[in-house]
């Protein structure tokens, strides 16, 4: 698997988390941070 496709993998997880606690501050911060 090359480095593109597990970071992506990485987004999707990260994404689905940010759908699920949408309260917490921390998620978008932590997503800007890792699509920069």
């Amino acid at each position: 698997m090359n480095e593109a496709s597990n970071e992506q993998a990485l987004i999707d997880e990260l994404s689905a988390a940010f759908e699920v606690h949408q309260e917490h501050v921390l998620d978008p911060a932590l997503l800007f941070y890792i699509r920069r």
